[in-house]
């Protein structure tokens, strides 16, 4: 394209976006926004800028709870729920081996054991999150249905039960966040980048609007209002060609291709 030529038809295509390059992108095409532009090139820029702002809070919501419910913290917590059941069991365990002739109540600390923990013991524990949750749980309303807390209690000692009732609820919202992340937070950030992508369409194509053929100098004003969308083209046109290169280097897939599992 030559310096007297312009082609508006270039600004009506969709830009290829992340939610850093699209809010990126927002902010420098309304920085960019002409002084004097008319009113409606100025209403899209307006818009331009709010759109970024509700991705950016968006985003910025997503970090808060992933990092709430990072995989280490799942981990750290999955590790703690573990130990705090197996103990338990232990402590009844340990209880249903002491003579019987001294503590009488050994044969029922074998008993709550099975009870509780049935033929296949802690097996639970190495569910998935999901279903271990849903197992503590059931194992805690069996010991509040039959009343047996104080009981257990009785044998186990009090900080026993205590801590496994300390970690469910925890546990419980761990679960929950993990699903709401899975589910939500992919599907809400993709709209807040097609947002972006339509509201960069729309202004652009009002700036465009603007230009004169006959006008030079209202081109260029046009270009450089514009300019940071011809960049971040180049700048993905750049990213593409090296992984592009890298793959045939490698073997890998080339980008946009997924490599075969397995």
């Amino acid at each position: 394209m030559s310096a007297t030529t312009f082609d508006p038809s270039q600004y009506t295509r969709s830009p290829i976006l992340t939610m850093a390059s699209g809010i990126t992108l927002c902010g420098a095409l309304v920085d960019a926004c002409p002084d004097d532009a008319p009113a409606g090139v100025k209403k899209a820029s307006k818009k331009l800028a709010k759109v970024a702002d509700g991705a950016r809070a968006a985003w910025s919501a997503r970090k808060q709870k992933l990092a709430k419910v990072s995989d280490a913290s799942a981990q750290l917590l999955d590790q703690e729920a573990d130990w705090s059941w197996s103990a338990l069991r232990m402590r009844l365990q340990a209880y249903a081996l002491l003579p019987v002739d001294r503590y009488p109540l050994a044969p029922r600390a074998g008993e709550l054991v099975v009870l509780l923990f049935g033929d296949e013991g802690l097996d639970f524990l190495k569910s998935a999150y999901p279903e271990q949750s849903a197992s503590m749980a059931s194992v805690l309303d069996r010991i509040d249905g039959e009343k047996l807390a104080k009981e257990i209690e009785g044998l186990a000692g009090k900080e026993f039960v205590a801590q496994v009732r300390h970690v469910q609820p925890r546990y419980d919202a761990m679960v929950k966040a993990m699903l709401q992340r899975d589910e939500t937070t992919g599907e809400n950030l993709l709209d807040q980048v097609r947002a972006m992508q339509g509201a960069i369409v729309m202004y652009a194509t009002k700036v465009a609007a603007t230009a004169d053929e006959d006008d030079l100098d209202s081109i260029e004003v046009v270009r450089a209002a514009l300019r940071a969308i011809d960049n971040h083209r180049v700048a993905l046109g750049r990213r593409a060609g090296a992984k592009g290169a890298a793959a045939a280097e490698d073997g890998a897939a080339p980008a946009g291709e997924a490599k075969p599992v397995g």
